[in-house]
């Protein structure tokens, strides 16, 4: 009995890609060393969004493959419904549930301890409810309607945003894979990809006309699905279209990569002489990623870099080595649980490089280095607990 539930736990599904799991856990660890504040020097918040369009793209991918298997193995559409839907609850609404639970129980211990609730309260009085329906990413249209200021002050919600996003493209691709054959998929792919970049570049000059707060405009885009389904329809074009090997797709991989930085760095040293601020503060804040018209080419060029990485690894799996190390492997395996718990970990690290300086006098690099370590340690461990508990 105890080796069939071994071997159940370590099954992967028949179109695993073991450096996909390398991907996803590059990614997932650069996501959590953005989100550490240090003192000097922080990581651009670009590597963030080229981390969440992994994501999006990826989980499009494998899904769109698994769905159209599962097509041919259902007898109607109810039956393949129930498949999809079974398999995406117990894998997402566990952990997700579990950390909310987590959340109110925090609000009631600092409630009743420190008077201090971080702002828990008014978000969840004000956004409760698109937490438990999966709407979280909406928040931010609610915002530009309303007029709200301080949108951004709890810290313990916002990253669940894309969540609530990769839910709704699930309600869209069932229903699109079942009536749609092979041919069609790639027909409406195509379409998508070219048609929502429109719709962005339209979008940012109709929020420009409602609000000149540049951080909410970008969140907007960022946020919603009608300016962000076309990272899906990538994942999509991966699991509908014939891609061959080549070379190629190597040499345009890393010029993409260049062309990313190149403008990021740029980009931020316009807004860093524009805004009289620090060229690092440019790079850092997500409200000038799409200065200087990087609202016209930068999601598509991004999404284009993350699909060209995903083929690179798929046909040249050599050339990407360090995907495969078992750490990494391991990062990915856990990157619901390191991205959706994250901002519970946080405070210990800041807390501990804030004590490590002022107490002991350590200087502010090794000190910042013990705190993101402590951070990124305690994250891992738990959320490697709650994956054999919960997510397996």
């Amino acid at each position: 009995m105890t080796e069939q539930k071994q071997e159940t736990q370590i099954k992967k599904p028949s179109n695993y890609f073991k450096s996909f799991d390398g991907i996803r856990g590059t990614c997932c660890f650069m996501v959590l060393l953005v989100h550490y504040v240090f003192t000097g020097f922080n990581l651009p918040s670009s590597i963030v969004y080229i981390g969440l369009h992994c994501f999006f793209i990826m989980s499009a991918f494998l899904i769109t493959k698994n769905l159209l298997r599962d097509k041919e193995r259902s007898a109607n559409f109810k039956q393949c419904f129930n498949i999809f839907y079974i398999k995406r609850t117990s894998r997402i609404l566990p952990v997700y549930v579990f950390y909310m639970l987590l959340t109110l129980i925090l609000l009631v211990l600092f409630k009743f301890t420190i008077h201090q609730t971080f702002g828990m309260t008014d978000e969840l009085k004000k956004y409760g409810l698109m937490l438990i329906t999966f709407t979280y990413n909406l928040k931010m249209l609610f915002v530009l309607q309303n007029g709200t200021t301080d949108y951004l002050s709890c810290i313990v919600y916002p990253h669940l945003w894309s969540l609530s996003l990769e839910e709704q493209f699930y309600i869209v691709i069932i229903f699109l894979a079942w009536i749609a054959n092979r041919k069609t998929l790639q027909i409406v792919t195509v379409v998508f990809v070219i048609l929502i970049p429109i719709i962005r570049i339209l979008g940012y000059f109709w929020i420009g006309t409602k609000t000149q707060d540049e951080h909410l405009r970008t969140l907007i885009l960022w946020q919603s699905p009608m300016f962000q389904f076309d990272s899906f329809f990538y994942g999509i074009a991966i699991a509908v279209f014939d891609f061959k090997k080549t070379k190629i797709y190597l040499y345009l991989f890393v010029t993409t990569f260049l062309l990313i930085a190149a403008f990021g760095f740029v980009n931020a040293y316009i807004c860093s002489k524009e805004d009289g601020i620090s060229i690092f503060k440019a790079l850092r804040e997500d409200q000038y990623f799409y200065r200087n018209y990087g609202y016209l080419f930068m999601d598509s060029l991004v999404n284009f870099f993350c699909v060209l990485w995903f083929l690179s690894v798929i046909y040249y799996p050599e050339k990407f080595k360090i995907l495969a190390n078992k750490l990494v492997v391991r990062f990915g395996e856990l990157t619901y649980g390191l991205y959706v718990f994250q901002f519970l970990f946080l405070p210990f690290g800041l807390i501990t490089a804030r004590l490590l300086q002022t107490h002991l006098h350590i200087p502010v690099i090794l000190a910042e280095i013990a705190g993101v370590t402590l951070y990124i340690v305690m994250n891992f461990y738990f959320s490697s607990f709650v994956y054999n508990k919960l997510e397996t």
